[in-house]
């Protein structure tokens, strides 16, 4: 089996839109060309069908396999930050006490008048470090989230260069050049059949 006259390994390139041409497929205006690595081939197609998997599937690139493990990596840790910031939460201790069916005008006097004044500011200088400490936490997770959402961005506006045929694509662009090139070979029967005609020659002796 003799090889086929191109590689399926297409360079996406563009023209400018005074050179653009009917895309190959819904032969809308289009600037987007694939050439063929030994550009034997090439043709117009929207940039949309480029994201096809029917159609074509992009090579990945050295940058875009950095940006798919970025990603997955700035996933993990905001789900760890998630875990942290849950974790660290801070709650309304009255909220609790009224939850529990327990408020401050039940509470026995000698509790409100135990003069654990000192306790008491502890506590709060306890909770105020709680509450910087995952105010931070949260900071932290938003950072990320921003971060990841950057990302996202630049994965999907990426722009492939590289790109490979389906397999019936490719085979329908290599029957096309090989048909084309057997027409240009072969004049059409038709016009062999035009010809080859030969015409009898007229009769030299008068007609009875």
């Amino acid at each position: 089996m003799s090889a086929p006259p191109f590689p399926n390994e297409y360079k996406c390139r563009q023209v400018s839109e005074a050179d653009s041409k009917p895309c190959n497929i819904c032969y809308k205006p289009s600037s987007t060309v694939l050439l063929a690595s030994n550009k034997a081939d090439h043709f117009f197609v929207c940039p949309l069908h480029l994201k096809d998997k029917s159609f074509a599937l992009p090579e990945h690139s050295e940058a875009y396999t950095k940006l798919i493990q970025e990603k997955s990596r700035l996933e993990n840790e905001i789900r760890h930050a998630n875990s942290v910031v849950e974790a660290n939460r801070p709650y309304s201790w009255n909220k609790l006490m009224s939850n529990i069916g327990w408020s401050e005008s039940v509470q026995p006097k000698a509790a409100a008048e135990s003069g654990e004044n000192t306790k008491d500011e502890e506590n709060k200088k306890n909770e105020a470090k709680k509450s910087t400490a995952y105010e931070g936490y949260v900071a932290q997770a938003n950072k990320l989230k921003k971060e990841l959402a950057d990302v996202n961005g630049s994965i999907s506006g990426y722009q492939f260069k590289q790109f490979t045929l389906a397999k019936d694509v490719y085979r329908m662009r290599v029957n096309n050049l090989l048909q084309a090139k057997s027409r240009a070979a072969n004049p059409q029967p038709a016009q062999t059949q035009q010809k080859n005609i030969v015409f009898p020659s007229v009769p030299k002796s008068g007609i009875s």
